[in-house]
């Protein structure tokens, strides 16, 4: 994505499940995780573990459960980058 006329690569982090009877019906399970300011020329502390941290653990916690107990439809997991860009990730 592009701000302040410079070029950012963002990474999401995906995995898939596949479902036990319905593979091509899908459910998104997703959280944004933060690193960094919102904008590029920010003083401020970067938000980091406070700012959605929790939510990506809860994912991970999502991957845990539903791999013991295979759900019928298919589950992608995501944890998407560039939320505090403009959500540039989830886009």
């Amino acid at each position: 994505f592009s701000a302040l006329s410079t070029t950012f690569t963002t990474e999401n982090v995906v995995g898939t499940l596949t479902g036990s009877t319905l593979p091509n019906e899908w459910v998104i399970v997703g959280a944004h995780y933060d690193s960094r300011n919102e904008s590029i020329s920010s003083i401020n502390l970067t938000p980091g573990a406070e700012d959605n941290a929790s939510g990506c653990a809860g994912v991970l916690e999502m991957v845990d459960l539903l791999t013991r107990f295979r759900p019928r439809r298919s589950v992608m997991f995501v944890c998407y980058s560039g939320e505090e860009q403009g959500l540039f990730g989830s886009t």
